[in-house]
């Protein structure tokens, strides 16, 4: 329901007008205010909400376009405003344009016109009070998948895909994380133990591990800023800033780093902590050197995964500070096989472009570093043999029964000699595999946008964004969008336009259908709304479309 606030310095002016809005039944005007002055309406204004002003232009000390100017120069709340005036001056109204003031009442004021204005207000009202309760409904989602998305960005970080400094700043920024770009970070990785494992590896945490992230920030929280995620491993992974002077290291009476000192205690306090209230145990990794974000946290993940694959099998669980002179390994394993999205997640997603790119990115790795490799090579050929097969079979056949016997033959112990010889093969049978599916692919496809166009008629009179019909045929919004236009040459929203456009003109054909009922058959919150698309896509109003079909009978 909505407050109205009527200006005029003719008392009775103002009440005649209150009386005749009291009137009008089922407009949604619950309360009516009345100012005889400017002055009178900018106090009531700061003292209540207002929401539809209806002014007299022409009052002495301040007329209706300088209330206008104050208002919206200093209230929080802005209302409708309706011009009220018994004279059509052209300057006034070119002001009441230039704050655009589009509603204008002429006295003595007719009353159908008068609930057609009024009507027309309070609908944009409903629709700005829609748009508001969406954003913060949206704004409150967003806080609530916080946790989710803050460890998703530090496990790409981690996992060292690339994301510009432009982009990284910008998340950053959103999702409120105390870090920039060359803080000095240090990492702590955390394995559940007895009581405490889940057996599940779903980025989610348990009810247990979310325990044990709670003690973790609670211990570690009055002196760093911590940042987490729980990886593929299910180990539970921490970078950890200083939040006074991060950049200042202190140094301990024995030479040692007093920060490291600090984070030792604090992780053997946590181990404690953990037994005494949680009734279980956990294993902690504390590397304890200093690196930069984001660059240093690729290598510093994975020698802490090094270390942790180490003490796999140990009857008791762990504290570990790694120091800088433990061992590394001497053979590193293939980076661009293994890095995700994997060859076999493109392959299935038929991102054709992308596995090229990473099959030149693997080829360039291995001959950079792996060319006089017999193991590596071996290794590599395994990884495309099961991603050729991964994807072969998901489609419903044996790769025996795509690719020939001869392009098979590798199949057998150190199947190739030079790297030369596995790129050869790779890129054959990669070919081979994509000529074959592609007719798969594109049939997916056609019945995936056929089941979106499908719903999309159906449900004109719904809510028909994007992530609604993505939720509906099971597939990212981001990705539906590009196929949608890849598919059809036309946008998303492009083509829900049309579709309603199309329908409203149809629709308008039939001379006992009103423009209101027309526009709820289509989903728009308002009348107003409607009409303005419509007019914007036809070049003509509703009601002009309508009178010229009819017309157009009657004459023929």
């Amino acid at each position: 329901m909505f407050h109205l606030l009527i200006v005029d310095d003719h008392p009775a002016q103002v009440d005649s007008l209150a009386h005749t809005v009291s009137s009008l039944d089922g407009i949604g005007i619950s309360r009516i205010s009345k100012a005889y002055s400017g002055y009178e309406a900018l106090e009531l204004i700061s003292m209540h909400p207002i929401d539809i002003v209806i002014t007299d232009i022409r009052m002495p000390e301040m007329n209706g376009l300088q209330l206008i100017e104050k208002v919206r120069s200093t209230a929080t709340h802005l209302p409708q405003f309706i011009i009220l005036s018994g004279y059509a001056d052209f300057e006034y109204a070119k002001q009441a344009i230039e704050y655009r003031i589009t509603r204008y009442l002429m006295k003595p004021v007719d009353t159908g016109e008068l609930r057609e204005i009024l009507i027309s207000s309070i609908e944009e009202l409903n629709a700005e009070r829609q748009r508001k309760h969406q954003f913060h409904q949206s704004i409150y989602t967003l806080r609530e998948n916080y946790p989710l998305l803050r460890g998703s960005l530090l496990q790409e970080l981690v996992e060292g895909r690339s994301i510009s400094r432009e982009a990284m700043v910008s998340k950053l920024e959103r999702l409120e994380l105390s870090f920039q770009f060359g803080d000095a970070v240090i990492m702590m990785l955390i394995r559940p133990e007895d009581g405490l494992i889940d057996g599940s590896m779903r980025p989610e945490l348990s009810l247990m591990e979310y325990a044990v992230t709670n003690l973790t920030e609670d211990i570690f929280g009055s002196s760093f800023y911590l940042w987490s995620f729980k990886d593929v491993h299910g180990y539970l992974v921490y970078i950890l800033k200083r939040k006074l002077n991060p950049d200042l290291v202190t140094v301990c009476s024995d030479g040692g780093d007093l920060q490291l000192k600090q984070l030792e205690n604090a992780a053997v306090t946590l181990k404690l902590d953990v037994r005494r209230f949680l009734k279980g145990s956990i294993s902690i990794l504390l590397i304890p050197q200093w690196v930069s974000f984001p660059g240093g946290l690729p290598s510093t993940y994975q020698f802490g995964i090094s270390v942790m694959r180490r003490r796999i099998g140990e009857d008791k669980p762990f504290y570990v500070a790694a120091n800088d002179d433990m061992e590394s390994p001497s053979v590193h394993a293939l980076r661009t096989l293994y890095e995700p999205p994997m060859l076999h997640h493109l392959m299935d997603a038929g991102k054709w472009e992308h596995v090229e790119q990473r099959v030149k990115l693997i080829f360039e790795e291995l001959s950079d570093k792996w060319r006089d490799s017999p193991e590596i090579l071996n290794e590599a050929f395994y990884g495309f043999a099961g991603a050729f097969n991964y994807i072969s079979h998901r489609n419903g056949k044996r790769l025996s029964d795509i690719v020939s016997k001869d392009a098979m033959q590798p199949n057998r112990t150190n199947p190739f000699h030079t790297l030369q010889q596995l790129e050869r093969w790779v890129r054959y049978v990669l070919e081979i595999i994509r000529d074959d599916l592609n007719p798969c692919t594109h049939d997916s496809r056609r019945y995936a946008i056929d089941r979106v166009t499908d719903y999309i008629h159906q449900h004109l009179d719904q809510d028909l964004s994007l992530q609604t019909i993505a939720d509906r045929v099971g597939l990212h919004p981001v990705y539906l969008s590009k196929l949608f236009k890849s598919e059809t040459g036309e946008g998303f929203s492009d083509y829900i336009l049309k579709c309603r456009m199309e329908r409203a003109a149809a629709l308008l054909k039939d001379n006992k259908l009103k423009v209101y009922h027309i526009a709820n058959l289509l989903g728009y919150q308002t009348s107003h709304y409607f009409i303005k698309v419509f007019k914007k896509f036809y070049g003509l109003t509703p009601q002009e479309f309508k009178c010229r079909h009819y017309n157009g009978i009657i004459m023929g």
